[in-house]
């Protein structure tokens, strides 16, 4: 049986996934305290909308911005990536892994993937692009907290 602390960690930044993910799997498996993480509550949408589920100085996440507050996004300093084609097929950055669609979590550095730090395009993000993804994931989140919480039983 799981002692019920209803414990969820947001992560809101990719490189920073693997040590979360090792919290919440010690917590659950060797403590038996129902822990959970979420790291990508809207990858699908993501690769739908922008054709990737991870990002860094991008239109996902000035899209994101400007839906949570416009003012933090200074339209005059977005750059467009200076992108290198990822060294091995089918891998992503550090902690990118399934949810990003990559079948190998290679643990590349930003340096690896681009020259100034941006993947893809900022000057085409939208808030109404953002104002989507925010409301996905936190229809997908209120709806696991719900199960969470409610003391649902775990499976055996």
């Amino acid at each position: 049986m799981l002692l019920r602390t209803d414990t969820t960690l947001l992560n809101g930044h990719g490189g920073t996934q693997a040590a979360p993910g090792m919290v919440v799997a010690k917590a659950r498996q060797d403590l038996r305290v129902a822990t959970a993480l979420s790291p990508t509550a809207a990858a699908d949408l993501l690769r739908e909308r922008f054709g990737r589920a991870y990002a860094h100085a991008c239109k996902i996440e000035a899209s994101v911005a400007l839906a949570a507050d416009q003012d933090l996004v200074r339209p005059d300093a977005l750059t467009a990536g200076d992108e290198h084609a990822p060294p091995y097929q089918h891998a992503v950055l550090v902690g990118g892994g399934a949810g990003a669609g990559a079948f190998v979590d290679a643990a590349l550095r930003m340096d690896e993937l681009t020259a100034n730090g941006a993947l893809g395009h900022p000057r085409r993000a939208s808030r109404e692009m953002g104002e989507a993804v925010l409301r996905l994931a936190e229809d997908r989140l209120v709806e696991f907290l719900e199960d969470f919480v409610s003391g649902r039983p775990d499976p055996p």
